[in-house]
């Protein structure tokens, strides 16, 4: 179970609380937001449209939908391709509202609990894009909690965000575990959140608070390590791409630390993909890892231990490769920072060491030669069974 604070108050009376906050919310109340990234998506897509009546409706806390586009453009496929994109806990729709621009075939679905944020988003829509929403133009706006979206029956997402939404809601591992299941095998989850900071004393006495006491008092935020498990254990993947540490005020008396991070989440290691010529005439197709952490996914260490690695079987004679790939492997929790080339490269281990800039020998465990001699020291060394 991860950490979060005792609030005295239940998972219901939590949700009310949010709803509450952010239906009373009116925009002639604040300011429009200037994060930099926006200037940034001006420049790269001169038409796109940021208006301020709508930037003043944002909460997010970092940029999912920048690193959704790199993600994108990784792929080579033209922007006018078909897709399906979810935002979780999107608010008014801001995210929705630049994606629509520069995906304008994408399906588009922003699911959240405020009816107020909803409503007024909507109308951005209407005025600004001339799109009506919910009505077949591929904005789909649903009022709801995240922990109810199972009601997506058919649907697979190609890609999910969600921007400073996850830290109100008490149930966490629920939401990852819905996610999870709407994410395509293939697909992308940019989660943009808040936690505590490792070495921060989360806020006391916060019985009875609720969101309208201010954000950072929120009893359902949690330590960042906690929340790390939780997407370790829900997904196959996960890497902190963009990451913050903010102090923003003292309660209390104590000050304590925040971490504002972007994960790109998926249910599979991303590798390369790779064909081979076997002796039989096939050609093999073959994912292949250069660089494996084992803190990024659950599976790594699996693959390793069921020698599926770097490794791939022909379909057609049954021949199995293995042990031809070099790959750097670490597992920073368990010490272990390691290189594994193939066996057939044993009698070069002295020129292989001088390319990586080792001259004496080196300490063990630091490079192993053949895949067997790796798994077997990974086994002992974690008692991997």
């Amino acid at each position: 179970m991860s950490k979060s604070i005792d609030s005295g108050l239940s998972a219901r009376d939590l949700q009310n609380g949010v709803r509450d906050f952010y239906d009373s919310f009116q925009p002639q109340n604040t300011s429009a937001s200037k994060l930099a990234f926006y200037a940034d998506l001006q420049k790269r897509f001169d038409k796109i449209k940021i208006p301020d009546s709508l930037a003043k409706l944002t909460f997010g806390c970092l940029n999912p939908v920048s690193h959704l586009i790199n993600d994108f453009e990784s792929k080579k496929a033209p922007f006018s391709s078909v897709m399906s994109i979810l935002d979780a806990g999107g608010g008014a729709g801001f995210d929705s509202f630049l994606l629509k621009q520069i995906f304008p075939n994408a399906v588009i679905y922003n699911v959240d609990l405020s009816h107020n944020l909803l409503k007024l988003g909507s109308l951005e829509f209407q005025k600004h894009l001339g799109i009506k929403v919910n009505a077949g133009n591929g904005v789909n706006f649903i009022c709801s909690s995240l922990c109810e979206v199972n009601f997506f029956k058919n649907i697979k997402f190609d890609y999910i965000i969600s921007n400073a939404a996850l830290n109100l809601i008490d149930d966490k591992k629920r939401v990852l575990a819905l996610l999870a299941d709407l994410l395509k095998d293939d697909g992308s989850f940019f989660l943009a959140d808040i936690a505590f900071s490792k070495n921060s004393d989360a806020p006391k006495n916060t019985a009875g608070r609720n969101l309208k006491n201010g954000i950072y008092n929120a009893p359902t935020i949690i330590y960042e390590n906690d929340y790390a498990d939780l997407i370790f254990n829900s997904f196959g993947y996960s890497e902190v791409i963009d990451q913050k540490n903010v102090k923003p005020e003292l309660l209390g008396g104590a000050e304590f630390n925040f971490t504002i991070f972007c994960s790109h989440i998926k249910k599979t290691p991303p590798a390369e993909s790779e064909t081979i010529p076997c002796p039989c005439g096939e050609k093999v197709a073959l994912q292949v890892f250069l660089s494996v952490n084992a803190e990024a996914s659950p599976l790594y260490v699996q693959m390793i231990h069921d020698r599926k690695l770097n490794s791939a079987r022909c379909a057609k004679c049954g021949r199995i490769f293995q042990d031809f790939v070099p790959y750097y492997f670490e597992w920073p929790q368990k010490n272990i920072r390691t290189h594994v080339f193939p066996s057939s490269l044993k009698n070069e281990r002295r020129m292989i060491l001088s390319r990586l800039g080792i001259f004496e020998e080196p300490p063990a465990g630091f490079i192993f030669f053949g895949y067997e001699e790796f798994r077997n020291f990974l086994i002992e060394k974690t008692a991997l069974k």
